[in-house]
């Protein structure tokens, strides 16, 4: 059986393949052919499904949530029932899908490029990131299920770049450009990459206005402490600054209450006891970590914050390590973020903002932050709801708005 995911069932797809720990940089890129069916020449839902299993996809496949199948000519559109055909006949370069044993789907770089029809921008930058880095989403719950990570990247920005510039005429093209604009190569988890794109976007999409940054770029400390490279998470380019996001399961603290509660139900059990003994000293072990690691980096003339999960979750918590890590830029001399400093200080902005973080994050309340944030910015209701606001001739030509 010869056929081909697009879409959303791509998109399942990969994630599930990256989560396995498939490399999609070693995989053969070819043109999309058309689909062949089973051996007996005849598509069901059966044969579809149990071809999909050989690689170990498991897939939606109804009415109410089709498979995406892509397809070169309208006369090849499937006939089965829970599937959707989408055509592929003109606009793409020639080796736009990839292999995946005996399954064929969008390659990375197309993926991006079609999400602009399915993800709300904002979405798609953090996509892009994630395709870009060493971690995935969880297929089925991507936004609140745990993520797989150390995967290799399923491609870069500059692969991605090169194909949408070889695209002519793709419906979601625009976006997927403009979303493009904002990723950075080489983000190693699902937060870390939230702290990146607000960092990078500008001030008018409610970020910080701080691009270019690099990710996860080692730096040497040879002479400086005990190993001679560190990795900060994040550096604003042509500085010495930047931050290390450090979340909850860094430290495994929960390792700690599960243990410690463990011994409160078994008093005594010596088993109990060395359990939460081990993750003791886990979590301490976690913690010297990053204090040698931040001085490491001190001593090289590096001043790495900290960014937590409380500072993203908190109201105005991102807003205040920004204002530190833009004075420490600043104080450089090597950019003037006047604009920046000034948009902080607007209660407006930080508003708009934060609703905007929140949107981005794991939590039942995203989806209904961001709807508030879309009410407060629709632009037939409260065109000038900011610049109306500021009383700040520094920020009156800013006309906010979410990319």
């Amino acid at each position: 059986m010869e056929l081909a995911l697009c879409g959303m069932s791509a998109l399942r797809a990969l994630r599930q393949l990256r989560a396995s720990g498939l490399s999609f940089a070693t995989l053969q890129r070819i043109a999309l052919p058309e689909p062949v069916p089973s051996p007996n020449g005849r598509w069901s839902q059966k044969s579809i499904r149990e071809h999909l299993a050989q690689q170990g996809l498991e897939l939606p496949f109804s009415r109410s949530a089709p498979l995406n199948v892509a397809v070169p000519h309208e006369r090849l559109r499937l006939r089965v029932k829970g599937t959707k055909s989408t055509i592929f006949a003109k606009g793409l370069p020639e080796a736009s899908f990839v292999r995946a044993g005996n399954v064929l789907l969008s390659s990375p770089e197309l993926l991006f490029l079609e999400m602009g029809r399915f993800m709300a921008p904002e979405v798609q930058l953090l996509f892009g990131m994630e395709l870009c880095g060493s971690f995935t989403r969880d297929a089925a719950n991507p936004r609140n299920a745990q993520a797989t990570f150390f995967v290799p990247a399923a491609t870069s920005t500059q692969r991605i770049r090169s194909f949408l510039d070889s695209c002519h005429g793709v419906e979601g093209i625009k976006q997927a450009r403009e979303a493009l604009a904002y990723v950075v190569d080489n983000a190693w988890s699902p937060m870390e990459a939230v702290v990146a794109a607000l960092a990078t976007l500008p001030l008018e999409m409610l970020g910080y206005g701080l691009a270019p940054i690099t990710l996860n770029e080692r730096v040497e400390t040879k002479g400086a402490g005990e190993k001679e490279t560190r990795v900060p998470d994040l550096l604003v380019q042509g500085t010495s600054a930047g931050l290390n996001y450090d979340g909850v399961g860094h430290q495994d603290l929960k390792g700690v209450v599960d243990a410690a509660l463990n011994l409160a139900t078994h008093p005594g059990e010596e088993s109990s006891a060395k359990e939460l003994e081990g993750a003791l000293a886990a979590a301490r072990i976690g913690v010297l970590g990053d204090k040698r690691r931040d001085r490491d980096l001190s001593a090289r003339g590096y001043t790495v914050l900290p960014v937590t999960k409380e500072d993203l979750y908190e109201l105005g918590g991102l807003d205040r390590v920004m204002r530190q890590l833009i004075a420490i830029v600043e104080r450089e001399g090597n950019r003037d973020l006047s604009r920046q400093r000034t948009a902080l200080e607007s209660r407006v902005i930080a508003s708009l903002r934060q609703h905007f973080i929140w949107s981005l994050l794991p939590g039942n309340g995203a989806k209904e932050a961001r709807e508030k944030l879309d009410r407060w910015l629709a632009p037939n209701e409260h065109p000038t709801l900011v610049t109306g606001e500021l009383r700040d001739g520094a920020l009156s030509q800013i006309e906010v708005r979410v990319l």
